[in-house]
């Protein structure tokens, strides 16, 4: 390897590390570790929630409809014949 080709790679390392340590100061300079476990029980509750809502709301009839756009689809174009 050139010492060119040398330089150039170490150069892009120390950018690299240089947005690495930008990038963890900039996500975690207002984390606050100390949190009230109260705090942290709701967020915990809230997202739950959410999840539950979105499923409910959202997902599950999502499925269903699904299911019976199938069946319909399915229906016209062939039709199985059940024998004992």
């Amino acid at each position: 390897m050139s010492p060119g080709v040398r330089g150039c790679r170490l150069t892009l390392y120390v950018v690299l590390a240089l947005v690495l340590l930008a990038c963890l100061w900039i996500g975690w300079r207002d984390h606050d570790p100390w949190l009230e476990q109260a705090l942290v029980r709701q967020r915990i509750r809230e997202w739950i929630r959410l999840g539950l809502q979105l499923a409910v709301q959202y997902a599950i009839p999502g499925a269903i409809a699904l299911v019976f756009m199938r069946r319909a689809c399915g229906a016209g174009q062939r039709r199985r014949v059940c024998r004992p």
